[in-house]
């Protein structure tokens, strides 16, 4: 039906197309209607036409499907061949099965031995790095804090410098003599004994204290400790005692302030022209404390028989070491008595 229409339709187009054509004569009229294919045959040739499109059609197909044919079927011998080569590969190795198993173990062991020794580093550079920053922050920290870290102070006090030695010589020499400018903590802690009272006095009037104690034996030296007849520190000394005799009569000194004894000193380094480091000031100040100071010989000693001073342990009226001592108490009752 379709057939029959298209040809109809082509049909129309070629008469109309003859009709609206110049014409020149009725010959070239007839052969242009006699040219024109009739339905039918317009028909069979459209219908030949189509069957041998259809024809080439297949035969594409039919080239495709061998082509694709022969690619598959390649496709499968390669796959065959290469499973049968992974098959037959184990077969081969199976003879070397304990070599094999001899590596596995083998490098089952160097790995557990790496693992172990790669933790055990990292542990140690854990434990390094911890050690290095707690030892910065505590280096900051005891700096912060004003203190040294411990350990310092021992070493700081066994290395002691020359010139330190040599200072301490001086001053212990200086003390010995009853000319050190320095006081009598300062004159301790240098290892030296302080000067007492009765140094600084005979240091000041110009006399000769060197008397009884030049000639004392080295035990007695050696047996003094810086305790005084009274029990303190400012009565006569044990080779003193010791050349004077055991009976003689011992002066107690009335003044055992620090203060006098550290005027003592000032005013006796003035006298002597020494540089000291108090001032004009100070020093006239201590020498008006000095000279203020009742005379040793102005009021009358107290006697102290032997057995007052083998009763006295230097234990005062107070219960210590600064009030009257046992031969003053009893001087001042016997006066009282009278």
């Amino acid at each position: 039906m379709k057939i029959a229409q298209i040809s109809a339709l082509l049909l129309c187009s070629i008469t109309s197309s003859a009709a609206f054509a110049p014409s020149t004569n009725s010959n070239s009229k007839f052969t242009a209607l006699s040219a024109v294919p009739t339905p039918e045959e317009s028909a069979a040739q459209l219908t030949a036409y189509m069957a041998k499109a259809h024809e080439d059609k297949i035969k594409l197909l039919k080239e495709l499907e061998e082509k694709k044919n022969a690619e598959i079927k390649e496709l499968k011998a390669k796959v065959e061949s290469a499973s049968s080569s992974a098959v037959v590969a184990p077969a081969a190795a199976s003879g070397d099965a304990a070599e094999l198993s001899k590596k596995l173990a083998a490098y089952q062991k160097f790995m557990a031995n790496y693992i172990v020794k790669a933790q055990e580093d990292k542990a140690r550079a854990v434990r390094e790095a911890e050690i290095a920053i707690a030892k910065k922050y505590q280096e900051k920290l005891n700096a912060f804090m004003l203190g040294p870290a411990e350990g310092s102070a021992p070493a700081a006090a066994k290395e002691e410098p020359k010139l330190f030695k040599e200072r301490n010589a001086k001053i212990a020499a200086a003390a010995a003599a009853g000319k050190s400018r320095w006081g009598d903590a300062e004159v301790q802690k240098a290892g030296a004994k302080p000067p007492s009272a009765n140094v600084m006095t005979s240091a000041s009037t110009g006399t000769d204290s060197t008397g009884p104690t030049a000639d004392a034996a080295e035990k007695v030296v050696a047996a003094d400790h810086g305790m005084r007849a009274d029990g303190g520190v400012s009565g006569p000394s044990l080779a003193e005692r010791v050349m004077n005799g055991a009976s003689a009569p011992v002066a107690v000194s009335t003044s055992n302030a620090l203060f006098d004894k550290r005027n003592a000193r000032i005013a006796a380094a003035e006298k002597a022209g020494k540089q000291t480091r108090w001032g004009g000031l100070e020093a006239s100040k201590a020498i008006e404390f000095t000279n203020a100071l009742p005379a040793a010989g102005a009021t009358a000693p107290v006697v102290v028989t032997p057995e007052i001073e083998a009763a006295d342990h230097g234990l005062r009226a107070d219960g210590g070491v600064s009030g009257p001592s046992l031969a003053e108490r009893v001087n001042l009752g016997a006066k009282i008595l009278q």
